[in-house]
């Protein structure tokens, strides 16, 4: 949903859409949990072909997307993992 920005006062956009910085990610989260899953158990290209035919979504995904929201999670991950403490076995 978009909404117009008052003429009153200069804007750098004429609309702006509230939910952007509460949703930040484009993708519902259930097709996101799809993707990651699926493209950690098998190739990028098997992902998208077996998402194209289970899911209505249309022709809007591709391997490059998928790639990039799996290296997003596990950025994700790393960070939550805190600093690596090295132990070392005497």
């Amino acid at each position: 949903m978009r909404f117009f920005h008052c003429e009153c006062r200069a804007h750098a956009g004429r609309t702006f859409s509230p939910l952007t910085q509460l949703l930040t990610e484009r993708t519902s989260p259930e097709l996101f949990y799809l993707e990651t899953k699926f493209a950690s158990l098998m190739s990028y290209g098997l992902t998208v072909n077996l998402l194209q035919e289970i899911p209505p979504i249309g022709n809007t995904i591709n391997t490059a997307t998928v790639r990039n929201k799996v290296h997003h999670v596990g950025r994700r991950i790393d960070k939550e993992l805190g600093e690596e403490q090295i132990y070392f076995i005497d």
